[in-house]
């Protein structure tokens, strides 16, 4: 049975925002989505490790190094560490630990905004050329876990943590950019790997190719769909003529 979502925003939707190639040809083939290292973001800023920063006082710094030795496997190794290592030299080594910690998880960026937002797809849709991708994630809840919003600030501060009472918030690193790209209204999925990572393809709700979307490229797109996505409906736009108003064309 096919949807009727197209008419959509807001949650439980969200869209992502893909260009006219052969990777986006191959994600909807095979039902992923790509999750990215921060190097591979197109903002510099974005989940920099040096923004992250420890503000621990002493009894902590004492805490932190007992719980270190303490999870040791062995007698040995917790001797050795004693014998090498004061509890101030066990928390540089956990600062040095942090850009590694970052760059071993993999970034996927969507959108609250639909197909109708003029600056993404002129952005990530290669001027039109490519498609937007509307998801339901309430149709995979295991996929979406850890969902959020991205917080936009006016200046990138450090982020503060003590990393025997908030671990946790060293992830905070990942949601908050600068206001320059809140026009973006982005909400993001943080993974423990990179790379291909599936989705239920029913949570693939629609496919909207741009105005500028080449009738080859769509019916691959197409192809697909009538292969693999029995409850995926695909549209291509009409180019504007008015402010703020699209029209869309249903192919299949």
């Amino acid at each position: 049975m096919k949807n009727d979502d197209i008419s959509k925003s807001g949650a439980p939707f969200l869209f992502r925002y893909r260009p006219n190639n052969e990777n986006t040809l191959d994600e909807i083939d095979k039902g992923y989505v790509y999750f990215s290292d921060r190097n591979s973001l197109n903002d510099p800023f974005d989940s920099d490790p040096s923004r992250i920063n420890f503000n621990i006082n002493k009894a902590d710094i004492q805490k932190y190094y007992d719980i270190t030795i303490n999870q040791c496997q062995s007698e040995e190794q917790k001797r050795f560490i004693m014998k090498h290592y004061t509890p101030e030299k066990i928390i540089e080594i956990s600062k040095q630990i942090i850009p590694k910690f970052i760059e071993r998880h993999g970034i996927a960026c969507f959108s609250m905004f639909p197909a109708i937002n003029m600056a993404l797809l002129a952005n990530y849709t290669n001027n039109h050329q490519g498609i937007c991708l509307q998801f339901n994630h309430s149709m995979d809840k295991k996929f979406f876990e850890g969902l959020r919003y991205v917080q936009y600030v006016e200046e990138l501060n450090e982020i503060k943590i003590n990393p025997l009472l908030e671990q946790n918030k060293i992830y905070d690193v990942f949601y908050i950019k600068h206001k320059n790209w809140e026009y973006e209204r982005e909400l993001r999925l943080i993974k423990e790997q990179k790379g291909a990572i599936h989705f239920k393809r029913d949570s693939l709700r629609n496919i909207i190719c741009g105005y500028n979307s080449d009738d080859h490229y769509i019916k691959k797109i197409v192809q697909i769909c009538e292969k693999k996505y029995a409850t995926t409906d695909v549209y291509k736009m009409d180019k504007p003529k008015k402010l703020n108003t699209i029209s869309l064309n249903k192919i299949c």
